[in-house]
Formats: structure tokens, sequence, C-alpha cells
């Protein structure tokens, strides 16, 4: 009798310990995967007329964003028609004060240098951030900035052109407590903006995300992660076409109506790309 009581404690202790085994794995499991580290960085956005002007539309945009290890130039220029000669007022955001430089012109011009004024902007409203993003903002979300300037139109077809820099941020991958993770780079560009226009029903942005990245060997590619590009908004009818051009990595795309609100763009491994 003793030793058949022995045996079913011996069991019911089994039992109990299974049960804590199960009950303390998946907290376990969830202590060896630590937050991931991440610099965020407030977008740039496209440009707004401030009021719109019903006697204005925008006929296309241009985007090309050529990306280095710590940010991006940017050069957006605009097709705008006007029905008669008119002064707009345009701004848009980005993530830094650094130097704007805005161009006017007719459509054959090249366009005359206007003064651009750079100022703080309004925070962001969350809904308008990735939570991960905001998981990095220690309560200070990154600042943002808005560039203001007049462009003087004439009647019939003009271009408006605007370059600067944007910093990138990063987001850490394939990470762990005793893994050292990998960093995607990533930036954001608002198109929402574009409803403040009277567009054309052919309206599209054509745009490119370039880098610098010697064609790889099949040894690059088989046995190890190459640099790559990769964009989320870009869901159909967005054309999209990823390809070397010398020593040059080119994301290029095609928006048409009805157009994303933004675009996410990563640049890191390849496999990291693939599934931001």
């Amino acid at each position: 009798m003793a030793t058949s009581r022995r045996s079913t404690d011996r069991l019911a202790g089994a039992l109990a310990l299974a049960v804590l085994l199960v009950a303390a794995a998946p907290g376990r499991a969830r202590a060896n995967i630590r937050a991931p580290q991440v610099t965020p960085r407030a977008p740039s956005g496209a440009l707004a007329p401030s009021p719109p002007s019903p006697q204005v539309r925008v006929l296309g945009e241009t985007l090309t964003f050529t990306c280095d290890a710590a940010a991006c130039d940017v050069a957006a220029a605009y097709r705008v028609s006007a029905s008669a000669p008119a002064d707009l007022t345009l701004a848009f955001i980005l993530p830094t004060a650094e130097r704007v430089m805005a161009q006017v012109g007719t459509a054959s011009g090249s366009g005359a240098a206007i003064p651009v004024t750079v100022g703080p902007s309004e925070p962001l409203h969350d809904d308008d951030v990735p939570r991960e993003e905001r998981m990095g903002y220690a309560d200070h979300p990154p600042p943002v900035y808005q560039a203001r300037f007049t462009a003087p139109v004439t009647a019939g077809e003009n271009r408006i052109a605007v370059t600067y820099r944007q910093p990138l941020g990063q987001y850490e991958r394939d990470h762990g407590y005793l893994k050292k993770g990998r960093f995607l780079d990533f930036f954001r560009y608002e198109i929402w903006p574009l409803d403040e226009w009277q567009r054309a029903r052919d309206f599209q942005v054509q745009g490119a995300v370039v880098i610098t990245r010697p064609a790889p060997s099949w040894w690059q590619r088989t046995f190890h992660h190459v640099r790559s590009i990769g964009c989320r908004g870009m869901e159909p009818p967005a054309r999209t076409l990823l390809e070397q051009r010398g020593d040059q990595l080119r994301f290029q795309f095609q928006l048409s109506e009805p157009l994303p609100r933004r675009l996410w763009c990563f640049m890191g491994d390849d496999d990291l790309v693939s599934k931001p």
C-alpha cells in the first residue's frame, strides 16, 4: 500500500512539474526576444498648395531618392497646369531643417531659384506613424519641419522642383539577447498631401530609389546576403522594377490612381528587405 502511495505521489509530482514547465515556456521564449533597436525619423512629404486652387492642376510627379549609408538626396519635380498666372503658396513636411532648394519655370525651361523658408512643424499624429517607430520615441517624437515657398506660375504648363536631404532611420531585425541583430535603413514619404491638388485624370508618380551597389557575384548571392531595396505601399495598380544599372541598384516604381497614402522604403540585406 505504501509503495502504491509513493508511486502515486511521484506521478502527481511529475505532472505538476510538467504543468509548470509548460506554463513557464512561453515566458522564457518571450524573454529571449528583446525589443528591437529603432532609430526613428520623421518623414518628408509631397507638395501641397495652401489654400488649394481650382484653377491649378497637377499633371504628374517625378520622385527620386538617391541614398547613401546615412541619408537620401531627394529630388521631386511636379508638372503643373494653370488656367491663368498665379502665385501659389506651397508647403511640405520634412525631417530636417537643412537647406531646401526650389525652382519654378515653364515646362521647357530650367526654372529660376525660389527662396524657401524652413521652420518647425506640428508633430505627426500617432496614427500616421507605424507602431514600431513609436516604440523608439522614448516619449520624444522626432522633430518635424515644414518648408514653405511661393511659386509664380504662368498660364499653361509649369515645372516646380524641390531638392533636399532626408536622413535615414534604422530598424533592427534578426536579433536576440545572445545574438547581434542586423539593421534595415528606412525612410517614409507621405503622398496624401497630393489630395489637396486638383489632379489630372492620368496623374502618375514616376519614382526611383537608388543605391550604390556593384553587381554581386554568383558566390555572393549564393553564400552571403546582398544589399537590396524594397518599399511598402506598392499594391496594384502600382508597378515596380528592381534592376542593376552599372554600379547602381535601382528600385523603380509607378503610382497611379488610387494613390497610396505613403511610401515606406527599406534598404539592407535582401532577406530582411523581402519581409521588413
